[in-house]
């Protein structure tokens, strides 16, 4: 099994916990499809994908740390390469969405995570939906 089918396999039980209605394994998967259509998915972008939202607690304010720390963790006990941890460490921070990003990679995932905001007006309404309900 590849590290990125590890990836995904270990990532997804995080998505599927019952408290999400947005940050679910719908949403990975539009933002690798938002990647993928525009021809620049790579596999460390994929790799920070399943990792950018593993934790989520909307009262917390953390939550990208965590989800860093945690798919840091996992990435290393697979033998990752430390220059790829901490590209998809980096990469999982940008999408804090607090500061401008400052690589391309950055840039592709934060347009990517924040595609629905551009999204017709019942998709949006779903999403508006789903974040008020987690």
């Amino acid at each position: 099994m590849t590290l990125l089918a590890r990836a995904e396999a270990f990532a997804r039980p995080f998505y599927a916990e019952p408290e999400r209605a947005y940050h679910t394994a719908e949403h990975v998967e539009a933002v690798l499809d938002a990647l993928a259509s525009r021809e620049v998915l790579t596999p460390t972008l994929t790799l920070a994908v399943w990792g950018h939202d593993l934790i989520y607690d909307p009262r917390a304010g953390d939550d990208e740390a965590r989800s860093a720390a945690v798919f840091g963790e996992w990435l290393a006990a697979q033998g990752a390469d430390a220059d790829l941890i901490r590209e998809v460490r980096a990469l999982i921070l940008a999408t804090r969405h607090t500061d401008p990003p400052s690589t391309r990679a950055e840039a592709l995932l934060v347009d990517a995570d924040l595609s629905i905001l551009g999204a017709d007006p019942v998709t949006f309404a779903a999403y508006d939906r789903a974040i008020q309900q987690e």
